[in-house]
C-alpha cells in the first residue's frame, strides 16, 4: 500500500540507509531502543562530543578539527530530533528498512499521525482565538473560516452517525490557525493533506484515495465556499469559491418553511424541526454540492448574521463621529465656524452616517429593538385585516 505522505517534520528520513550510517548508529543505540535509552544516549553525547565541549577540554596540537566536531555534533542533534518524536521514528524506520512496508505499519503510522494532530489542535485554541479576532476586526471583514472537514465527504449524515469511526473529522480550527493577512494558501500539491499541522487521516490508512476537503469560510462578509482533492494544493479565498447568492436563497427558503409551518398551526417544537429541515435539504443542494456540511440549525445562522450587521453598523457610526469630531475641531481652531454651527453639522453627518449604513447593510435606520416593533405592528396589521373582512 502506498503511502501516503510526506511529513515536513520529518526531514530528516533519508530516501535510502544503510545501518552504518543510520541515526541509531549516530547515537549508539539499538533499533530496538525505547524513549528513555534515547533520552540518556543524548544526553552522554551532549557531554562529550559538543563543540563547546571539545574546546574547553583539547589543548596543544591535538586539538580536534572544528569544522569535523560540528559536523558530527549536528548529525547526533538530527537523529535526536527524529528518534525522540514517535511519528518522526516510525516514519524513518519505515523509509529506513527497520521496520516491513505492511498495513500494520501504516495503520501504526496513521494512529500517531491522529495523536500528534489532537495534540496540535489542543494547543491552538488561542492563537486561533486571536487570529479570528484580527480577522474580524478587518474593514470590510477578513478570512473566517466557518466550517471545514477532510475525509470521505461522500458519507451521509445518517451513516456517518451509525459508522463505528467518523468517515471524515472537523478541520476548522487546523486551517484558521494558518490563515495570514486574510488569506491561505497550502505548500504546492503532491503531499496527502493528511500531513497538514492538525490533519490526520479518518480512515487510519484503510482508504486514503477517498480522502477531500470542504471549507465553507466568509471572506468581505460574503459566504464561500471550496472543495479540495487530497494532494491538492489550497489557495483561499478566491472569487470562483462565492455561493453568496446562493447562501442567502436558502436562508429565505428556510425562513419561509418556518413560518409557513407556524401558519400552519403546528407547535412551536414542529415549527424549529420543520425549519431545520428545510434548511438540511437546501444545504444538500445546489449551495453545497456532495451532501450538508453543517448541523447547525438556520436560525442560529440568521441570529449570527444580524449580530455582525450590528457590529459594522456600531464601527461605522464611532468611525463616523470621530472623524465628524476631528473636522469640526480643525474648523473651530482655524475659525471657520462657531459652536452651534458645529453642533447642527456634526448631527447632520452622524444621522447621513446612520441612513447611508441602513441603506448599505440592509438594516431600517433606528435601532434594531424599534425595528423588532416596527415588524411587529405590521405583521399585527395583517393578521387582522381577514378578520375584519370576515366579520363584515
Amino acid at each position: 500500500m502506498p503511502l501516503p505522505l510526506h511529513d515536513n517534520r520529518a526531514s530528516g528520513v533519508p530516501g535510502s540507509t544503510s545501518r552504518s550510517d543510520s541515526h541509531y548508529a549516530t547515537l549508539g543505540v539499538a533499533p530496538t531502543a525505547d524513549e528513555n535509552s534515547i533520552r540518556s544516549r543524548f544526553k552522554l553525547l551532549s557531554l562529550q562530543a559538543h563543540p563547546d565541549k571539545q574546546r574547553r577540554t583539547a589543548n596543544g596540537p591535538a586539538q580536534p578539527d572544528l569544522a569535523e566536531v560540528q559536523a558530527r555534533w549536528k548529525r547526533i542533534e538530527e537523529a535526536h530530533t527524529v528518534l525522540s518524536d514517535p511519528l518522526t521514528r516510525a516514519l524513518y524506520d519505515l523509509h529506513a528498512g527497520f521496520v516491513p512496508d505492511s498495513e500494520e505499519t501504516h495503520a501504526r503510522i496513521a494512529r500517531l499521525k491522529r495523536k500528534d494532530a489532537q495534540r496540535a489542535v489542543a494547543t491552538m485554541e488561542e492563537t486561533v482565538a486571536a487570529i479570528r479576532a484580527r480577522e474580524e476586526s478587518v474593514p470590510g471583514g477578513g478570512l473566517l473560516i466557518l466550517e471545514a472537514r477532510y475525509g470521505d465527504l461522500s458519507v451521509s449524515e445518517a451513516a456517518a452517525s451509525r459508522a463505528v469511526s467518523a468517515p471524515y473529522i472537523d478541520v476548522t480550527v487546523p486551517l484558521q490557525y494558518q490563515v495570514s493577512e486574510s488569506a491561505l494558501t497550502s505548500a504546492p500539491g503532491g503531499a496527502s493533506l493528511a500531513w497538514l499541522e492538525g490533519f490526520y487521516d479518518p480512515s487510519m490508512g484503510a482508504n486514503p484515495q477517498a480522502n477531500r476537503l470542504r471549507v465553507r469560510y466568509k471572506f468581505l462578509g460574503l459566504m464561500h465556499q471550496a472543495e479540495f482533492a487530497d494532494n491538492e494544493q489550497i489557495v483561499i479565498p478566491l472569487q470562483e469559491h462565492d455561493i453568496e447568492e446562493q447562501w442567502q436563497e436558502e436562508q429565505a427558503a428556510a425562513a419561509g418553511a418556518a413560518q409557513a409551518a407556524s401558519a400552519s398551526g403546528r407547535s412551536s417544537f414542529g415549527g424549529a424541526a420543520a425549519a431545520a429541515a428545510a434548511g438540511r435539504s437546501s444545504l444538500a443542494g445546489s449551495c453545497l454540492p456532495g451532501g450538508r456540511l453543517s448541523t447547525v440549525a438556520p436560525s442560529a445562522h440568521l441570529r449570527a448574521a444580524h449580530l455582525a450587521r450590528i457590529k459594522a453598523r456600531r464601527r461605522l457610526l464611532l468611525y463616523s463621529g470621530l472623524a465628524a469630531v476631528g473636522v469640526g475641531i480643525y474648523l473651530l481652531r482655524s475659525g471657520k465656524l462657531s459652536g452651534s454651527s458645529l453642533s447642527q453639522r456634526v448631527s447632520s453627518f452622524i444621522e447621513e452616517a446612520r441612513r447611508f449604513l441602513a441603506q448599505r447593510i440592509g438594516l431600517e435606520a433606528g435601532t434594531p429593538r424599534q425595528a423588532m416593533q416596527q415588524q411587529t405592528q405590521m405583521q399585527a396589521t395583517s393578521n387582522a385585516a381577514p378578520a375584519a373582512a370576515a366579520s363584515d
